[in-house]
């Protein structure tokens, strides 16, 4: 073997003969740097030592004739841009094809390795040269091992206390089926395997690992389907958190017991020092972090000065387990978990770290996969065929294995089979697990890059059968009407409002005091909090019951006081159920629509995503209520409210009586939303508190056939149905107009702006009447209607609120 002395740091690069050659010369090296080729006995290139100039770190510019890309630092920060846009813009690519973050991130890396990029050398040299491999690794280990501290914070481990005897009965069959039908698909394949594959532990390595669950790769799946808050994701959330803590458990043993160089003493102390580990961390870490999250509930904010120095301990974690010859992701995993998830500190942390770790270091890990890909390294195909038809073996054996739990749990088929593919589904961890092999020659540059395409391809495969055979919508979808007005009399009348803030919650309170419950027909109200999901990966729901804490989460306290108060006010007429939803605002919907389905409730109240100003004047929308607002009018197994406040509260705030009076106008269109509006507003017309008046607008022009259709004659009666209710009470009243056009509708409403506190008005379909001719083209929100959206512009003026109701869109498969 020749080698050459340098004075020089060396890294060693080994397996690279996709980049050199045993004839590549010094002058085909990087500015600073020297290769020395290393053979075997038989004269074969072996590995190849690259050596470089430590003093090269940062440039003097282009003035002084120095080439930035021979130098670490720009060199590094050229690699992690070229690794956002490759990976980025793979992820554009494939959106439409369903994909998750893990395919396109793969891809990406893949095109800056010899698959892509390297197919031309110069161009590979210069941009990824192997000078600049040992950095790229160093930053590639920190970014995966900072990104599972990250998973460890969100996850929840009091799931595993409450998950039942179903999700513990799925987590056992899923991990045992198909370790068991892999193994025997080994014995049976045996005689066909190539003897090189005998040789090496990648078989029964591979069984292990596709037998296996991980929380992580299930928790970002969901994410990215966004049915993270369905009942199925939290299921598969559930089942494998589950799987995962058994998986540590196993490995923290393994890990504890390996033997090193035949020795018992060394076993000692290696299994000594992870367990010295592990107890600092219960007995210091989660103490020390319990109390800070504690100090952080009363002042209501992290410090930075506690972020910090749990960031240190993450790297003083992850050295430590270098010291000790144990996995580096090992230390900041453990920490994330001492970590109390949530807010205020899960949260402060994740937020302050997630957009820059996932974003923009984490990408880098699959980079770093991707020089070690090579297509062009495939060349028996017997291995090719025998690792893919493992992986189909394992994914197959995973489904059934949670299909046959799942069906004696009663789970529908389509749902059972979704959860199967949720849970065989393969990411980070399968990947990191993998390059530990690549490091520990487990695996050669063949089949690591067989073993990723397997990756790819279940991955790639199982998302769109998910999102195809799963529609978290249909598990709430009816075949009856669900509305104010199919409410039987004599019976309860039940609500669902949302609160997203503290200051919806008086406007929602005050709309509640006017209603009218008796014995006979008492209210339930149903009051969901919502809570984006920061700093967890799994979602909540939580039902808050009168022998537990006021809320789970101190922001929910004030809100379910005073809707508390409420209830305590109307004499046990009126019940409350406080519920707290902490869930991804793309699935929010998805928590308020089963919460109503299961409760059997007639009306949602959603607040509007803008906010009243002190000029009067409608702040800036908040997107993601607008989003949620948009899927819920959707998807809503009964009527939906939004409810537009311009100081609804000023009059009734506090008072739980019935002596403040306030004006309601129902704005009467005509159509099946504005009999829905006109239902609510009679539920009430007997509260002493509540002046109604119906204003009913008439087309001079009115087509006589239209006059005679069924929605005419359903207007007529919902009409005369309230003419006679006020026949009795003359608090109300009856106004009809006519007019010729939208702009004659819209200076009547404007003439009443200033004498009542709220309207009422249906949405409507989307489509120009004779009422609303002309107004189409003002239109900024579509899911108010025409006359809604008008009503809740800024220069609309006033300050009435607004209530614009509609209609349960959906019953069954067809649109009504």
């Amino acid at each position: 073997m020749h080698l050459t002395a340098l004075s020089e740091p060396c890294l060693l690069h080994p397996s690279t003969n996709h980049y050199f050659s045993t004839g590549l010369n010094i002058s085909d090296m990087a500015e600073g740097t020297m290769a020395v080729s290393r053979v075997n006995a038989a004269g074969v290139w072996n590995e190849m030592v690259v050596c470089f100039d430590p003093t090269k770190t940062t440039s003097n510019g282009i003035w002084l004739k120095d080439d930035a890309l021979k130098f670490s630092l720009p060199l590094l920060m050229v690699q992690i841009t070229l690794v956002f846009i490759s990976t980025r813009t793979v992820r554009f690519l494939l959106r439409p094809l369903s994909q998750p973050t893990i395919v396109s991130d793969i891809l990406g890396g893949m095109i800056l390795g010899p698959s892509v990029l390297g197919l031309k050398k110069t161009v590979s040299n210069r941009l990824f040269p192997p000078s600049s491999y040992m950095l790229l690794d160093t930053a590639a280990i920190l970014s995966s091992s900072f990104f599972m501290f990250l998973i460890a914070v969100k996850m929840d481990l009091s799931i595993i206390r409450k998950s039942g005897k179903r999700a513990f009965g799925i987590a056992i069959s899923v991990n045992i089926f198909p370790a068991v039908l892999a193994t025997l698909t080994n014995l049976i394949l045996w005689n066909y395997i190539p003897t090189e594959l005998k040789k090496s532990a990648l078989l029964p390595s591979l069984t292990v690992v596709l037998s296996m669950t991980f929380f992580p790769v299930v928790a970002c799946l969901l994410f990215d389907l966004k049915i993270l808050s369905s009942q199925l994701g939290r299921l598969g959330v559930t089942v494998a958190m589950v799987c995962d803590i058994y998986h540590m458990a196993l490995s923290v043993i393994i890990s504890a017991l390996k033997f090193k160089q035949g020795s018992t003493l060394i076993t000692i102390y290696s299994a000594a020092s992870l367990m010295s580990l592990i107890l600092s961390v219960v007995f210091i870490v989660r103490p020390v972090s319990v109390w800070i999250a504690l100090k952080a509930r009363e002042r209501k904010h992290v410090r930075d000065i506690h972020i910090l120095l749990i960031l240190v301990g993450v790297v003083l974690s992850l050295f430590i387990c270098e010291v000790i010859g144990q996995e580096a992701h090992f230390g900041p995993l453990l920490i994330g978990l001492a970590i109390p998830d949530g807010p205020p500190l899960g949260a402060a942390i994740v937020e302050r770290l997630d957009s820059i770790i996932s974003g923009v270091f984490f990408p880098i890990f699959f980079a770093f996969l991707g020089l070690h890909t090579n297509v062009f390294a495939i060349q028996d195909w017997t291995i090719v065929g025998i690792v893919m038809f493992m992986f189909l073996i394992g994914t197959i054996a995973k489904v059934i294995g949670t299909l046959l739990p799942s069906l004696y749990c009663k789970i529908p088929i389509r749902d059972a089979s979704a959860l199967g593919l949720i849970l065989s589904s393969k990411g980070f961890n399968e990947l990191l697990i993998l390059e530990i092999w690549r490091r520990g020659k487990v695996v050669d540059e063949q089949t690591f890059t067989i073993v990723i395409f397997g990756i790819v391809l279940v991955s790639g495969i199982t998302a769109p059968l998910i999102k195809a055979l799963y529609k978290p919508s249909m598990g709430y979808r009816l075949y009856k009407r669900r509305t104010i007005q199919n409410t039987k009399l004599d019976s309860q009348f039940r609500l669902l409002t949302c609160v997203y803030h503290e200051y919806h919650a008086p406007s929602l309170i005050t709309l509640l005091e006017l209603s009218h419950p008796t014995k006979k027909n008492p209210i339930y109200v149903y009051v969901l909090h919502l809570i984006q999901l920061i700093g967890r990966s799994s979602p909540l729901l939580i039902a808050h019951k009168e022998y537990e804490p006021s809320s789970h989460y101190s922001l929910s306290e004030h809100i379910i006081n005073a809707f508390k108060s409420l209830e305590n006010g109307k004499e046990k007429l009126l019940w409350v159920h406080p519920f707290t939803s902490v869930t991804p605002h793309v699935s929010m919907h998805d928590d308020i629509c089963m919460l109503a389905f299961k409760n059997r409730v007639s009306l949602i109240i959603l607040p509007f995503h803008k906010q009243q100003e002190v000029d009067g004047t409608m702040g800036s929308a908040n997107r993601i209520i607008q989003v949620v607002n948009r899927h819920v009018l959707d998807l809503a197994p009964c009527s939906v409210g939004i409810l537009i406040d311009r100081g609804f509260t000023s009059k009734g705030l506090g008072t739980y009586g019935d002596s403040v009076s306030h004006n309601m106008a129902v704005l009467f269109l005509g159509g099946s939303d504005d009999r829905e509006a006109l239902a609510f507003a009679m539920t009430m017309a007997e509260n002493p508190s509540a002046n109604i008046t119906l204003v009913r607008f008439m087309a001079s022009n009115e087509d006589k056939e239209l006059m005679n259709s069924r929605q005419k004659r359903l207007d007529e009666e919902m009409v005369n149905e309230f003419k006679h209710k006020i026949s009795v009470t003359e608090k109300n009243g009856y106004q009809e107009n006519v007019v010729d056009d939208g702009e004659a509708t819209m200076n009547v409403i404007r003439s009443m702006r200033n004498f009542y506190d709220i309207f009422l008005v249906g949405k409507g379909e989307w489509k120009e009447s004779t009422l609303t001719s002309g107004l189409m083209q003002w239109n900024e929100c579509k899911e108010l209607g025409i006359i809604g959206d008008i009503l809740a512009s800024s220069d609309f003026g006033g300050t009435v609120s607004v209530l614009v109701v509609q209609r349960q869109a959906k019953v069954g498969r067809k649109v009504v």
